[in-house]
Parts: C-alpha cells; sequence; structure tokens
C-alpha cells in the first residue's frame, strides 16, 4: 500500500531563534545560522516546495547583503568618511 506524505515545508525544517538567542550567538555562529537556513530554503525552492519566502529569509538575506557589503568595503581599504554607511533597519 501506497501512502502519500505532505511535501516538506520551510517551516518543518527551520531552526527560528527568539531575537535573546540571537543575540547569544558569536559572529561565527550568527553566520553558520545564516549560511544553513538560507541553503535550507533554496534547497526546498529548487524543488519547488516552498511557494513563498516566509519574514526569516528576507531577514537573512539582507543581513547576508550588509555582510557583504561590509567585507567589500572592508576588502578596498576604505576607511573614515570616504567610506559608504551601511545603516541596519530592524
Amino acid at each position: 500500500m501506497t501512502k502519500f506524505q505532505e511535501p516538506v515545508t520551510f517551516k518543518d525544517v527551520a531552526v527560528v531563534f527568539t531575537e535573546e538567542e540571537l543575540g547569544l550567538l558569536d559572529p561565527a555562529q550568527r553566520q553558520l545560522y545564516r549560511d544553513v537556513t538560507l541553503e535550507n530554503f533554496r534547497n526546498l525552492l529548487s524543488v519547488g516546495n516552498q511557494p513563498f519566502k516566509p519574514d526569516l529569509i528576507f531577514q537573512l538575506e539582507r543581513e547576508e547583503k550588509l555582510l557583504m557589503m561590509e567585507t567589500e568595503t572592508q576588502r578596498d581599504g576604505c576607511s573614515g568618511e570616504n567610506c559608504p554607511t551601511v545603516t541596519q533597519h530592524p
């Protein structure tokens, strides 16, 4: 007998931290959390099991972009008043 299972969704595999819990993570742990969460979401998208983008993904993608901008700024040797300002919004 064949049983049909519901498709796996992001909600099924996501680990969601409170703001307080996120505050306890060091930068490397925060980056690992962001990378793994985004990878899980993208994997679900690739198999068609995620019809919408959760708020958590928007937040993590925003963080990822800010981190990339900060890294590029540091790599380019930008310092002081010559650097563009990166502002993080909640």
